[in-house]
């Protein structure tokens, strides 16, 4: 091809067709811009794509390391509920006068309800999306605010959690002085420790009022957790919604289309 422009131009010296060469010259030059635009552009579709794939492939990353995290909610959440649900039983127990209650049954509701389950998600994904400068990229603004929307309210949520932690230590320590600790971890079937054979009876604490103050606490601390857990599951229901889509670019500079397939 080259070869054959080579013998247009020689012709059109040789003939003495000066001005018929230099329109031939401009359209020579012409041809050769076209050709790199169109090498620029197939350039440019190419690096969007990679880039598109790149997004596709951390959204999915991003979707799996969530639904981990879900998951592992969805178990101290069950665990959060009998820890509410003990406490609240106790505190019913405190509004009797005369409780009725075996002391092997008061040890076991309070070994369950003396628990701080507290959830410890995974963030590596999302940590490296930050870091790397692809957060500012996502093309999905749903799910960019989505994700600035989730990493306020589990700043939130650490806070909370924080709350329960420290209502434990404090019910810890007090149980630790004033009742029969190892007969309260006998009823844990993670512990092996035996009954002690002291004669403090943990059926007294029921007339401590300081023991209802700290059953108290431990309730609130972690009816309070669990509302903030139960928000927490559906933020992180709508963001596994919002990662099992794969967007897909039509790489036109003036006008980007959108289909979203789903993964089953």
């Amino acid at each position: 091809m080259i070869k054959f422009f080579r013998n247009i131009r020689r012709s059109l010296l040789d003939r003495d067709r000066f001005s018929k060469y230099i329109l031939y010259a401009i359209g020579e030059i012409i041809l050769v811009v076209i050709g790199i635009l169109i090498a620029l552009q197939i350039n440019n579709w190419n690096e969007e794509r990679k880039a598109n794939e790149k997004e596709v492939q951390l959204i999915e990353d991003l979707h799996n390391e969530f639904q981990k995290n879900y998951n592992e909610l969805l178990v101290d959440i069950k665990r959060l509920e009998t820890v509410e649900k003990s406490n609240n039983e106790i505190l019913k127990l405190l509004q009797n006068p005369n409780p009725v209650i075996s002391e092997i049954e008061l040890n076991r509701l309070i070994s369950k309800g003396l628990s701080t389950p507290t959830w410890n998600p995974s963030f590596f994904v999302m940590e490296e999306l930050k870091n790397s400068g692809g957060f500012a990229k996502l093309n999905n603004t749903e799910l960019k605010n989505t994700l600035l929307d989730w990493e306020r309210y589990y700043s939130n949520l650490r806070e909370v959690e924080g709350s329960i932690s420290n209502a434990f230590d404090r019910s810890l320590i007090f149980l630790i002085g004033e009742a029969a600790a190892r007969n309260i971890d006998a009823e844990n079937e993670d512990f092996n420790v035996g009954r002690s054979i002291l004669p403090k009876k943990n059926k007294d604490l029921l007339k401590d009022f300081r023991f209802e103050n700290h059953i108290d606490d431990m309730y609130i601390s972690s009816a309070h957790l669990l509302k903030t857990y139960y928000v927490a599951r559906d933020k992180i229901e709508a963001l596994l919604v919002l990662t099992k889509a794969t967007e897909w670019y039509d790489f036109d500079a003036s006008k980007t289309k959108t289909k979203a397939t789903f993964r089953e």
